[in-house]
């Protein structure tokens, strides 16, 4: 008698053989559906060609010039304001109080009035919640001009933006905390006010307004020395000159001077370019806008056009009587004067190519991939501003040559095997 007996090991490969092969199976499904799929793929990701514009301005530095006049005491105490900085002040209204000891506390004084200002108006808003996001983005939005204002070393701007980013960290505060945090912060800032003036003596005097205007309380010494803006013989060349002096020497007021006081709200800058002044017509309004003041933009009008020499530079006299809130009013500001706009097809730079000695880039006309030409007409670093007419006679392409760019064409922006005459299955 014959037994036959299967060894289990045996088993086990007959079983490990049917999942492998049925694995196999699936792998060999999967790679010919991948392959079949791939004859309706496009390999490339495209976008239409849209218009876009961009302004056209050009940079200059000018000098702010004011109708002003200095508030003086003798008093060589504490100067305490009584009216906010650009605050409007009627004939006789009280804008400071002069003490008789602590002078050197006057800016901490002052500042401390202004972060007063400012948190009580933050508490006016009445804060949700929902204000929250608004918030954040305020405060990423002065962060970036901080870093801005300290890159081109500009500390008085800084520390605008600083205490902007103060108060709207606090405001956040209030929101999450269950503390009434605006509430303690002013109530900190109003001891520290009582502690100075415990400080500065007895009030010596108390400065009215002679006429109608606006209070500052910081004075350079340069009001009555900067010349007449509507002199016939004013130039570009002594603007600059007044620019150069006021940069090597901030501050010429003495010890007597305690404010100033803006008798006119009609304000002047004064721009020496060394451009010439074919664009600009006098009479006509252009946008400014100022950089190192939250890019604050104002229109204001072009007074004068005063035509340069060799000798001297060209001078842009531009006027307005806007006074923004938060406006510094330095005597010097970078600006941009708006020239005008200027319309294209925006392009992403890495969709653009080389071919045969031209520019240009690649579209899709149905399935077959072109080449078409581009003229630049300004780089914006991540896109260029293309002309959106073709640019050569009748405004059609010459022979043999690439057609130019038209608008909705189909940009191929990324993909492999990039070439002229491409067709996509």
């Amino acid at each position: 008698m014959r037994i036959n007996i299967k060894h289990p090991d045996a088993r086990l490969k007959k079983r490990m053989l049917r999942i492998l092969s049925g694995s196999l199976a699936i792998l060999l499904i999967v790679f010919c559906f991948y392959q079949f799929t791939s004859f309706f793929r496009v390999d490339v990701e495209t976008m239409l060609v849209t218009k876009d514009s961009i302004e056209l301005s050009v940079e200059g530095e000018g000098l702010l010039i004011r109708r002003e006049q200095p508030l003086v005491s003798s008093a060589a105490g504490m100067i305490a304001p009584l009216a906010l900085a650009g605050e409007r002040v009627r004939k006789d209204d009280p804008m400071l109080t002069v003490y008789t000891a602590a002078r050197e506390n006057s800016a901490a004084y002052s500042d401390l009035q202004s972060s007063i200002a400012r948190i009580r108006r933050a508490i006016a808003e009445e804060d949700t919640l929902a204000d929250l996001s608004s918030i954040a983005g305020e405060k990423a939005l002065f962060g970036d001009y901080l870093t801005e204002a300290l890159r081109r070393g500009d500390a008085a701007s800084a520390t605008v933006y600083r205490d902007a980013i103060r108060i709207l960290s606090l405001r956040e505060d209030d929101l999450t905390s269950d503390r009434e945090v605006l509430k303690e912060a002013l109530s900190s800032l109003l001891s520290a006010c009582d502690a100075l003036l415990a400080s500065a003596g007895t009030a010596a005097e108390t400065l009215t307004a002679p006429v109608g205007g606006y209070y500052y309380p910081e004075n350079d010494g340069y009001g009555d020395l900067l010349p007449d803006v509507l002199s016939e013989t004013l130039t570009g060349g002594e603007i600059r000159q007044w620019m150069e002096r006021i940069d090597a020497e901030p501050s010429v007021a003495d010890a007597d001077i305690v404010g100033t006081l803006v008798i006119d709200a009609k304000w002047y800058l004064a721009v020496p370019m060394e451009l010439p002044l074919a664009g600009f017509t006098a009479g006509e309004e252009y946008t400014l806008i100022f950089s190192a003041e939250n890019g604050e933009r104002i229109p204001m009008m072009l007074e004068r056009a005063i035509e340069g020499n060799g000798d001297e530079p060209s001078l842009l006299l531009f006027s307005s009587r806007r006074m923004p809130s938060g406006f510094s009013f330095s005597r010097r500001q970078q600006v941009k004067i708006v020239t005008g706009t200027q319309s294209g097809f925006s392009i992403p730079a890495s969709a653009l190519h080389r071919l045969d000695g031209e520019t240009g880039i690649y579209i899709l006309e149905g399935s077959v991939m072109c080449f078409c030409r581009v003229e630049i007409l300004h780089d914006l670093g991540a896109r260029y501003l293309v002309k959106t007419t073709d640019p050569t006679p009748g405004g059609e392409y010459a022979e043999n040559t690439y057609r130019y760019v038209r608008h909705y064409d189909l940009l191929v922006l990324s993909g492999g095997r990039l070439f002229h005459g491409r067709v996509l299955s």
